[in-house]
This record gives structure tokens, sequence and C-alpha cells, in this order.
């Protein structure tokens, strides 16, 4: 009996919430982090969320040369003229090769 009389109530307050007009603010859609293919001896993998991306880079398996592709992207682009991959490559390790390269191209 007493989860029964839970239920209920909680069906109760919901309905008064609903009428109260009273909703959450994530009402509309969330953001979405981007994600991202990339090419790799050949072949293609992913797709990968940027902090898989960050990792990747990271652990030297994405250089500055390697190309990705952005989901919902026009074309497959080096990941360092990426601008998401390039400030967060940046924030992580100012002093990585990958970094390092990074920084070249951009002052060109």
């Amino acid at each position: 009996m007493g989860i029964g009389v839970g239920n209920n109530l909680g069906e109760v307050v919901g309905n008064s919430i609903k009428q109260s007009g009273l909703t959450s603010p994530l009402t509309g859609s969330v953001p979405q982090l981007p994600s991202y293919y990339v090419a790799k001896g050949g072949q293609t993998t992913g797709p990968y969320s940027i902090d898989i991306i960050q990792n990747m880079i990271q652990q030297k398996e994405i250089t500055a040369t390697t190309y990705v592709y952005r989901i919902g992207g026009q074309a497959w682009i080096l990941a360092s003229e990426d601008a998401d991959i390039y400030e967060d490559s940046i924030s992580d390790d100012a002093t990585s090769p990958t970094t390092s390269i990074i920084n070249r191209k951009q002052k060109h």
C-alpha cells in the first residue's frame, strides 16, 4: 500500500508542476560536443569525442598533420586547422611538439 500511495503522490506532484507552467530549463536541445573521424595509416576510425581526440594528441597518435573530419563539416582537414583541436592543444601543453608545429602553422 505504501508504494501505491508514493507513486500516486509522485503523479499528482508531476501534474501540478506541468499545470503551473514550471518546467526544466533544459527543455530545448542540449548542444553536442564536436565529434571527429580520424584518417591514419590508410584507415578511417571514429567517430571520437573531442576528449578522446585530445587524449590521442597527448599520446602522439594524432599530430598536426593528421587528417580529421568533424561531423557536420565540409571536408577533411589537418588537425592543426581545426579551431577546437588547436585551442585545446594549446591550453593542455604549450611545450609539446604537436603544439609547436601547430603554433608555427598558425603564425603563417
